[in-house]
């Protein structure tokens, strides 16, 4: 289905990293930045291959999916409750919101508005969404509805 995308009607927020910056200039003549939706702090293990990883390490985050410090990162939690402070800011917005993130940030808005719980969406969800994939939420009364996810 075709999506009815007015941006002079929304409010465009995007992350501060490069790649997502580099969407909402290829897609927006003006957006907003804003530093809570940048995705997980990964530490050590940014850039690396999961190969790389300590067979040790990847087992406890699998096994404490939350609660799990990555070195040098953030756990989590701490991820979700910095993307969840964003949210309860948004959701006073009287207007459409488009935000340009990452699959994680993704998730935890998801996870904070929907109502899903968040390490089910990390570990089932996260491949769903991809560069340039399009996830709606819809607002009815005081509850948020998830229309696409990761189309």
């Amino acid at each position: 289905s075709k999506l009815n995308i007015y941006d002079e009607k929304m409010k465009i927020i995007s992350s501060p990293l490069t790649r997502c910056k580099k969407l909402a200039r290829a897609l927006f003549s003006d957006f907003s930045v804003e530093e809570r939706i940048k995705e997980l702090n990964f530490g050590d293990w940014e850039n690396k291959n999961i190969k790389q990883i300590p067979k040790e390490q990847l087992e406890n985050w699998k096994n404490n999916i939350m609660s799990f410090q990555i070195p040098n990162g953030e756990s989590n939690n701490e991820f979700y409750q910095r993307v969840k402070k964003f949210c309860d800011e948004i959701i006073y917005i009287n207007q459409d919101i488009f935000i340009i993130a990452h699959a994680g940030s993704i998730n935890c808005i998801i996870s904070y508005l929907a109502k899903i719980p968040f390490d089910k969406l990390v570990i089932e969800n996260w491949k769903k969404i991809s560069y340039g994939s399009i996830s709606l939420l819809n607002k009815k009364e005081k509850n948020f509805e998830l229309d696409l996810f990761g189309v």
